[in-house]
């Protein structure tokens, strides 16, 4: 059995995006041909763990190198020295997340071990930020508050440099991160989205007289939702019956005093509602019984021309076979994935959003999702294309 040294500074137990999107990839890998030891941090502070996921999870050999939490030299101190305690038994390294610290310790293992190192990046590295779009000055500024962001270059560049395969999420999120230099790497570079855990079988919407929109996921700063807050007050003052029709529920930690603000100064308050954060199970139940599901990007018009991010929540409402309603930039992931699954998308404009909210409103009970589509955005399809990769470079070496 081939064994997989996994480098991520994010994974299960702890209720985390990126955690359960690297664990889903390695399970289906765990199930097959290959042994997984899985090198991260202890998130406590961070994140929460999780208790439903840590009742289901099968990964065994998991090992904390540092705490998350520690100033950014403990932490390259921390990673560095983790050399000593891994065996050099291994096939191949796989790093995952944030490669500010992980990318010295892969390249060490890399030359100590000879083996093939694979990079996926989930958002871009710290370094690369939306204030790369002209705003340098003050992107400098913050990069002088924050070590760690300026720190995260030479590592970025050495996961480039020394990778032998470079995975991306979609090709928006490769050129935001390869900028000029997107030609020099293409020949390492893959492109695979992350997978979805698809539902069995239909679940319809709870029985209710209203329409159950909700979204799932947490607001802060950029990402705020005051946009579509606005423009949902907007509609109902435009169209009162609407006001009996839909409910708008938001489910996860509100960090954005803004969207409060909106919420607080809106004529129709009862029409949206805030429930708090929930286990990621129970945001699974919540999929099931809600009519659409909501997607609310950050707004970075003002700073870059691409958003590089793709929702993990939108692959998961694929995976629950629900419509979808998202509001997002032109050039991003979001608004791709919502073409090519024949769901609702908007920019950020308030008109906008009003009439892709109202063309959802009339007609998501008609949306459906062929078993041909459901089965290109599965994590089983997802982690084959994966495991191609993989088994790739182990021939080559």
């Amino acid at each position: 059995m081939k064994n997989i040294k996994l480098i991520s500074s994010f994974f299960l137990p702890y209720r985390n995006a990126n955690a359960i999107a690297i664990a889903r990839k390695m399970e289906y890998l765990s199930e097959n041909k290959y042994e997984i030891e899985t090198y991260t941090y202890d998130l406590e502070g961070f994140n929460e763990v999780d208790y439903d996921l840590k009742k289901t999870m099968k990964f065994k050999n998991i090992h904390v190198i540092t705490r998350y939490l520690n100033k950014t030299w403990k932490r390259i101190s921390d990673v560095l020295s983790a050399i000593k305690k891994i065996d050099n038994n291994g096939d191949i390294i796989i790093s995952y997340f944030h490669l500010i610290e992980t990318a010295y310790l892969c390249l060490r293992l890399k030359r100590r071990d000879n083996i093939p190192w694979i990079s996926i990046f989930s958002d871009p590295p710290h370094h690369i930020s939306p204030f790369r779009d002209g705003t340098y000055f003050r992107h400098f500024l913050y990069m002088i508050k924050r070590q760690d962001f300026y720190l995260s270059y030479i590592p970025t560049k050495l996961a480039l440099k020394y990778s032998d395969k470079l995975i991306f999420n979609d090709l928006w999120q490769a050129k935001f991160i390869l900028g000029d230099n997107y030609e020099k790497y293409e020949d390492k570079i893959e492109i695979i989205q992350m997978g979805a855990n698809i539902f069995q079988g239909v679940h319809p919407a709870k029985e209710n007289s209203k329409i159950v929109f909700r979204y799932l996921g947490e607001l802060y700063s950029q990402r705020n939702g005051v946009e579509f807050i606005l423009a949902v007050d907007e509609l109902v003052n435009k169209f009162e019956k609407y006001k009996d029709i839909i409910i708008i529920e938001f489910y996860g930690t509100v960090f954005s005093q803004e969207t409060f603000d909106a919420h607080k100064n809106m004529n129709n308050k009862e029409v949206i509602s805030f429930k708090g954060p929930v286990s990621y199970t129970d945001s699974l139940d919540l999929m099931r019984t809600a009519d659409v599901l909501l997607v609310i990007d950050a707004n970075l018009e003002k700073l870059t021309k691409i958003y590089p991010y793709t929702p993990s929540k939108l692959i998961d409402y694929i995976g629950s076979k629900k419509p979808i309603m998202a509001v997002s930039m032109k050039n991003s992931p979001t608004h791709d994935i919502c073409e090519e699954t024949g769901n609702w998308w908007s920019t950020f404009d308030k008109q906008e959003i009003q009439e892709a909210l109202l063309d959802c409103i009339e007609n998501f009970s008609n949306h459906t999702y062929s078993s041909e589509l459901l089965h290109q955005y599965s994590s089983e399809n997802k982690s084959k294309q994966f495991e191609a990769v993989i088994d790739g470079l182990l021939e080559q070496k």
